[in-house]
Formats: C-alpha cells, structure tokens, sequence
C-alpha cells in the first residue's frame, strides 16, 4: 500500500508541502553546521547566480523548474513548501538536496545505512486554505514567533524584504495578501491550541 502523501507524479504550476525525517525517527542535524549545509544545498540548486564546487564544476541549477516558498528545518526532520514550475523539479531538487545531504552526514559522522525513512513525501495544496493553513504550519512546526536561519518565519513576519536570493518568500506572502494576514492567521492558529489544550 503507497504511503500517505507519497504521489506518484507532481503537476507542473502546483505548490507542495515536501517533507521527510530520519529513517530511525532520530536526530539528522545535530548542530547548525548540519542545519546550514542542508541550507546550504537549497541554496546551490536554487540561486540567481551559478554556483561552483571545489572544483570549479557548476552544480545543477533547478531556478527556473522550482521555487521554495517557506521551510522549517527542524532536528528529526524538515518541511518545505514548494512550487514545482516543470515537471520533475520537485524530484530533481529532492534528489541532489536529499543525496548530498546524507553524504554529508555519513562524511561526518560515519553512517554506513539509509538516512532517511524512503522517499520524500509531497502533498498538493489546491485550495487557498490548504496554501495557508500549511505556510503557517511549517512555520509554527519550527516555535511560534522563530526568527532563525532555520525556518522561513523571519521572512514572512517583515513582509520578505530581504530573504536568501534562493527563497521566494514574496510569492507565498502575496497568498496571504499581506504580513498582517499572516500574523493573523498564526494567532488565530495559536489561540485555538490554547483552547483546545493542545
């Protein structure tokens, strides 16, 4: 039986939440260097300018097959809100980040099986409630009112005005019409917690 969330083929001009955590439900970033290199890996595939490695060798640039418009990398796992602009950016993207990112790992602390718990999941968000409701979940997931390089909430709170040149933070805040919007929404998200103990 397929797993929940996991699909078979992602449409082109839809936005994704994409996640995945570590195949033992244990820790994959156990510090913020490990934190920024998978950031670091989003950053490389997505960027205006291209990027080189060691070596001179430019890596895959994915720019222009997918945007990322919110993240929250958490320490057992991560989240991203992804628009997928032609088909196969999503996989493409998923696979250098998720390949690079176990090499990494295994490079510094000597792993020698499967990082993560299989393939990423990717869960199309259709309606504008499901766009907002889980920008704002991906968001709280990270701690109400996060301002770290961790997660996209900075972003969204000023209004995007100055994010990675890799985030397209601005395309997800105009779904919600405005940071007030959005601070809203995480309030109203927040105090229904509270009132249902949660």
């Amino acid at each position: 039986m397929p797993r929940r969330n996991t699909i078979s083929k992602l449409f082109a001009g839809t936005l994704y939440h994409v996640y995945n955590r570590e195949a033992d439900r244990a820790r994959m970033f156990f510090d913020d260097e490990d934190r920024s290199y998978f950031r670091e890996l989003l950053g490389r595939h997505l960027s205006k300018e291209p990027v080189r490695d060691g070596r001179g060798r430019l890596y895959r640039n994915l720019r222009n097959r997918v945007r990322v418009a919110a993240l929250a990398i958490c320490w057992s796992h991560f989240h991203l809100i992804v628009f997928q602009v032609d088909p196969g950016g999503i996989e493409s993207l998923m696979r250098s980040v998720m390949n690079g990112y176990s090499a990494y790992f295994a490079r510094k602390y000597g792993r020698d099986k499967p990082m993560f718990v299989a393939s990423y999941r990717a869960r199309p968000l259709t309606t504008r409630r499901e766009k907002l409701t889980c920008i704002t979940y991906v968001s709280e997931n990270h701690g109400d009112d996060c301002f770290c390089d961790w997660c996209s909430h900075r972003e969204y709170a000023t209004g995007a005005n100055d994010p990675p040149g890799w985030l397209d933070a601005r395309s997800g805040l105009q779904l919600f019409g405005g940071v007030d919007v959005y601070l809203e929404l995480l309030t109203l998200r927040r105090r229904l917690r509270e009132l249902l103990g949660e």
